[in-house]
C-alpha cells in the first residue's frame, strides 16, 4: 500500500517537475497566479516605495495587453523599446514577460 502511495506521490512531482522545467503555459500560469496571490498587493508596495515620491504609473492589464504593446504607448520617444520593456520587468520584480488580465502593473 505505502509503495502504491509513494509511486503516485513521486508520480505527480515529476509530472509537475516536467511542466514547469520544459514551459507548460498553463502550468506556468497557475504558478504565477499561485505566487501573484500570496505577494504584496502591489509592486511599490513590495519595493518599499513611497508613490508620492516616485513617478510611476500604475496600469491594470486588460485582456490583449502586452508588455510590448504598452511599452508602444508608454514609452518616452527617444527610448528603445526593449529598454522600456526591461525597465518594466525591474520595476515589478517580474522574471518572465507574462502578463494577466486583471494584473496590476507599475509602469515607469
Amino acid at each position: 500500500m505505502l509503495l502504491v502511495i509513494g509511486f503516485i506521490l513521486f508520480s505527480f512531482m515529476f509530472g509537475t517537475f516536467i511542466q514547469t522545467a520544459f514551459g507548460s503555459e498553463e502550468a506556468s500560469r497557475t504558478m504565477d497566479e499561485a505566487n501573484f496571490a500570496i505577494q504584496p498587493q502591489t509592486a511599490a508596495d513590495a519595493m518599499g516605495l513611497d508613490l508620492a515620491q516616485e513617478s510611476n504609473q500604475r496600469h491594470v492589464v486588460v485582456a490583449g495587453d502586452t508588455l510590448w504593446a504598452l511599452a508602444q504607448a508608454h514609452a518616452p520617444e527617444t527610448m528603445d523599446l526593449r529598454q522600456y520593456v526591461h525597465e518594466i520587468k525591474v520595476l515589478n520584480k517580474m522574471q518572465q514577460s507574462v502578463i494577466y488580465e486583471g494584473q496590476v502593473i507599475w509602469l515607469p
